[in-house]
């Protein structure tokens, strides 16, 4: 990975600049005021339900709830570089976890976004998956959800999911926040009687 990095920090400067015009647009997330699934945070559905862009092929997908653009890759293991060589920003899995050494080479390569959670059609974490990115983490305060899962493809199809950068995971049984709840966990290899039932998510 380090070796991988380094190798991004010698692109053209030109290049760069082009790529830094492609980094997320402000975020449109609110601050968390309420869990309860009659309160939710407005959250960051504009970027979910209306995709600006869609870039590449594959079962694995990354959208960015700021600027509405998705990336998609063959493996999850692509997915991260494909998200950089598409838009310029480098995926972060661990917001709380960065070191100076890792922000330093961010801010010279690019901005980074922040992985907030990831679904995956199958238990233990297989199938094909979507992860959830942002400028911002759970870390500072702030939430982020699908109001209908189905916008994004996803409606009753989530077996398995991880959260990151601070944030912890909560599924509804219906679209808008509404029917039984699951949640807040940080992550769960097997949703059990919840396999194939989530219509929306919140990250908080």
């Amino acid at each position: 990975m380090i070796r991988s990095l380094s190798r991004r920090l010698m692109l053209p400067a030109a290049l760069g600049a082009v790529l830094a015009v492609v980094a997320a647009a402000p975020a449109t997330a609110a601050p968390a005021t309420s869990a309860s699934a009659s309160a939710p945070s407005r959250g960051a559905d504009a970027g979910a339900d209306a995709l600006t862009a869609s870039y590449g092929e594959g079962d694995h997908c990354s959208v960015n709830l700021d600027s509405g653009v998705r990336v998609c890759a063959a493996s999850p293991s692509a997915l991260a570089d494909a998200v950089y060589e598409t838009t310029g920003q480098v995926l972060v899995y661990d917001a709380a976890k960065t070191t100076e050494s890792t922000r330093s080479m961010r801010v010279a390569a690019a901005a980074a976004t922040y992985a907030l959670g990831t679904i995956y059609s199958y238990p233990n974490y297989g199938g094909r998956s979507y992860t959830a990115t942002s400028s911002y983490s759970c870390t500072q305060g702030l939430a982020f959800t699908f109001s209908n899962l189905g916008s994004i493809g996803w409606n009753d199809d989530i077996d398995s999911f991880k959260s990151y950068s601070g944030c912890k995971t909560k599924l509804w049984e219906h679209p808008g926040f509404s029917g039984a709840t699951y949640g807040y966990y940080s992550y769960d290899n097997d949703l059990g009687s919840w396999r194939n039932r989530a219509s929306a998510i919140r990250w908080d």
